[in-house]
C-alpha cells in the first residue's frame, strides 16, 4: 500500500457529519492524509440573518475543535482544507490561524510527502447561488468546440437567477443581452488562474483539490440533466494530465450519474456527491487512484 488519502466535501457545518468524520479518521489508521474539499461552514440558508458572523464563530469554535480532536488522536495525520463557494472569503484569515492542526491551501501548493504534492482551488464557475465570493467566469478564450456549451450554461444560469431572484444585477445584464463575451473578463477567469506556474508545476505527482468538478463527467451533474462543471478545469486536465482531481460542489451528482469516479485521459477524477444525510468518504491510494472507493458513514 502507498499513501492513502481520505477526502470529504460539502459538510456545511453539519455536526452529525463532522462527528462521523472524526470517529472514522481516528479509527482508520491506514489513512495518512485527510483532505477537506470546501463548503465547510453552515450555509446561507441555515443562518440567513447572521450568516458571516455565524460562519466566523463556526471556524473559530466547532471547526477547530473537530480538527483538534483528530490531531490529538492522530498526530501523524496530515490535514489539508480549502474553502467552497458557500464559505465566505472574509473568514479566510480565520481558517489560516491553526497551521498546527491543518494546512489551509486555498490557491496554494503544499507537500503531502516526499513523493506527492497538493494544490487547492476554491473558485467555481458562475452559478445561481447567492454567495459570489468564490465565483469566477470560467473561460477567457473559449475553444470553438465548447462555444455553444459555454453559452448554453451561462444563459441557463442567467435565466435561473432571474426566475429565483437569488442573484445580483449581473443576471439582469445577461437576460437583456443574452450573449457573453468571455474576453471582457480576461482578468478574472478560472482558465487564467489555472495557467499560473504554481498550478501547472509537476502535475503528474500533484493532487488537485478543486471544489467544483471538471465539465462533462460523472461529477458535475444534477437531476435536472446536463453538465455544469468547469470547462476550464477540463481543458487544464486534458493538457497537463494531473495525477488526481478531487471535487465536491454538486450534491446529487453521484446519484444522478451513478458513479463517483471518472477519467479524463489518464487522470482519475473523484467526487463526493454529499447529499447531507450519510457522509460520503472517499479513500484513495495515491499509487493506485483508479482503485479508489467511496464509503458511506
Amino acid at each position: 500500500m502507498g499513501h492513502v488519502v481520505g477526502f470529504v466535501s460539502d459538510l456545511h457545518g453539519s455536526g452529525d457529519q463532522y462527528e462521523k468524520l472524526v470517529r472514522h479518521v481516528i479509527s482508520n489508521l491506514s489513512i495518512r492524509t485527510l483532505i477537506l474539499g470546501g463548503d465547510l461552514a453552515p450555509r446561507y440558508e441555515d443562518c440567513e440573518h447572521d450568516f458571516v458572523a455565524n460562519q466566523y464563530r463556526f471556524f473559530r469554535g466547532r471547526f477547530v475543535e473537530y480538527m483538534r480532536r483528530i490531531k490529538e488522536a492522530r498526530s501523524d495525520l496530515n490535514i489539508f482544507a480549502i474553502s467552497g463557494n458557500h464559505d465566505c472569503h472574509i473568514n479566510d484569515d480565520v481558517l489560516g490561524e491553526h497551521p498546527d492542526l491543518y494546512s489551509f491551501i486555498n490557491e496554494l501548493r503544499a507537500k503531502i510527502d516526499d513523493e506527492f504534492e497538493i494544490f487547492g482551488y476554491s473558485f467555481c464557475p458562475i452559478s445561481t447561488h447567492v454567495i459570489k465570493d468564490r465565483e469566477r467566469f470560467d473561460l477567457t478564450e473559449c475553444p470553438i468546440e465548447y462555444a455553444r456549451i459555454y453559452n448554453r450554461i451561462m444563459r441557463g444560469v442567467a435565466l435561473k437567477g432571474g426566475e429565483s431572484k437569488r442573484t445580483r444585477d449581473w443576471t439582469k445584464f445577461w437576460l437583456e443581452e443574452m450573449t457573453l463575451d468571455p474576453n471582457e473578463f480576461r482578468e478574472i477567469s478560472i482558465q487564467l488562474h489555472l495557467a499560473d506556474p504554481i498550478v501547472t508545476k509537476d502535475p503528474s505527482r500533484t493532487v488537485y483539490v478543486m471544489h467544483a468538478p471538471p465539465y462533462g463527467t460523472h461529477l458535475d451533474q444534477n437531476f435536472g440533466g446536463g453538465h455544469y462543471g468547469s470547462i476550464a478545469e477540463r481543458l487544464f486536465i486534458e493538457k497537463h494530465h494531473p495525477l488526481l482531481v478531487l471535487s465536491g460542489h454538486f450534491h446529487d451528482t453521484v446519484q444522478a450519474s451513478g458513479s463517483f469516479m471518472d477519467r479524463i485521459g489518464s487522470t482519475v477524477c473523484l467526487g463526493t456527491g454529499n447529499q447531507r444525510r450519510e457522509l460520503p468518504f472517499i479513500e484513495v491510494d495515491l499509487c493506485k487512484p483508479q482503485e479508489a472507493k467511496r464509503i458511506m458513514l
